[in-house]
């Protein structure tokens, strides 16, 4: 239930942050594709009539020259392939295609909306690879003065075949109102445009931050449960699996080096553990100094956390003659946000986590030690028992070395 609430989770994330591939089309289709078959489909009603237009299959071959061009723009973009200038040829290719083998090449070409069309599509395309590199930028209100003037241009051609001979069109008012106006309106809309485009870019990476500074306090995993479920987050009593690796002998190791070393060994521990506890989905990762805590769903994923924990920190702490010992329990936690109004954490309390820490400080150089209740949940090979008294515990607590393991050099 918890891995199918974080792939949700994790679904849900992406969603929020980069879109959906129907959220991509539709923004494709309202935002570009539709714009001139829309105008065109018009142009022709006002020349034509309806009934006469509605009954030819030119509108509805337009509407799906947009449609397919949205899909195909729109699914690129949402991989992350946009292809700017191929994809704002789509629409006028396929129309081109459809009418061609309807009217024949030759009556296509001569009309002029259908080159307007071409030619429209052929500069969008154009200032759009442009402006693929830089979101924000002058060429965006060049873009809009372009999409304005598709409304110019098949004003100027049904004048010219609707309103007599060309002589005389620039001597109408109306007509010098239409053609000032609507590239004024296309610069407004274009510096508009940018102005939101470059605050988008803005809240864009902001977001980004936001994002990654999450992911560090909370962990991927538990991000993506508390984006799909807020109330993953609230206190709440379950069945966890806890482990703690830490370093044998860090404080004295300290001591004899310069904190920008500790600092590189740390960090080194750290990036070599990251990619284990990812791969196995730790529901919560805390890192303190030398200790390392996993809050594990399962006991059985856990152990399979430590082996490999164990197989892989020789390789970065042998360098520095050292090596790190865990402890391993399962049991009742409360988990969830705790702090102050001001200051919370998400994390883990109860007695499974010290029984797990105080397991891990009674554990040698290489040795992972289990309790009794983690070795009956996970059936894992182990040596002898061994009967420990543990710091704080009033009983002493039965702990299994889990085997096979890969001896850890001794530290100097």
């Amino acid at each position: 239930m918890a891995e199918q609430i974080g792939e949700q989770g994790m679904f849900e994330l992406e969603h929020r942050l980069k879109g959906t591939r129907g959220s991509h089309i539709m923004a494709e289709f309202f935002g570009n594709a539709v714009h001139f078959p829309l105008l065109n489909i018009f142009y022709e009603l006002y020349r034509h009539g309806p009934t006469a237009y509605l009954s030819d299959p030119d509108p509805y071959l337009l509407m799906i020259a947009a449609i397919s061009q949205a899909i195909i723009a729109g699914s690129r973009c949402y991989r992350g392939r946009c292809l700017p200038l191929l994809g704002n040829l789509a629409g006028p290719g396929i129309y081109t295609l459809a009418e061609m083998s309807l009217e024949g090449t030759t009556q296509f070409f001569s009309g002029p909306q259908h080159l307007a069309y071409w030619y429209y599509a052929l500069a969008i395309g154009l200032i759009q690879l442009v402006r693929h590199q830089r979101p924000a930028s002058i060429l965006l209100v060049m873009e809009h003065l372009v999409r304005t003037s598709m409304l110019l241009t098949l004003y100027i051609l049904l004048e010219q075949t609707t309103g007599g001979p060309k002589v005389g069109f620039l001597g109408d008012p109306s007509h010098l109102f239409i053609i000032t106006v609507i590239p004024l309106i296309g610069l407004a809309l274009g510096f508009a445009a940018l102005n939101a485009e470059r605050y988008l870019e803005i809240l864009r990476e902001t977001t980004d931050q936001f994002q990654r500074y999450s992911e560090w306090l909370l962990g991927k995993e538990l991000l993506s449960q508390a984006v799909a479920d807020p109330r993953s987050l609230i206190l709440t009593r379950r069945r966890r699996a806890v482990l703690f690796f830490d370093i044998r002998g860090f404080t004295w190791w300290c001591e004899r080096h310069a904190p920008e070393e500790v600092v590189t060994m740390v960090n080194a521990y750290y990036d070599v553990a990251e990619p284990i506890w990812l791969a196995h989905k730790a529901i919560k990762v805390k890192l303190t100094a030398d200790e390392i805590m996993l809050v594990m769903s399962t006991t059985e994923v856990a152990v399979s956390t430590a082996r490999a924990m164990a197989e892989a920190l020789p390789r970065v702490l042998g360098r520095y003659g050292l090596a790190a010992g865990a402890g391993l329990h399962v049991g009742p936690v409360i988990e969830g946000l705790l702090g102050a109004t001001g200051r919370k954490e998400f994390d883990v309390l109860g007695d499974t986590v010290n029984v797990a820490k105080r397991l891990c400080q009674a554990a040698g150089h290489g040795e992972i030690l289990l309790s009794r209740e983690a070795l009956e949940e996970a059936s894992a090979p182990h040596g002898q028992p061994r009967a420990l008294s543990l710091k704080g515990k009033r009983e002493r607590v039965v702990a299994y070395p889990l085997e096979p393991l890969e001896p850890l050099p001794e530290p100097i």
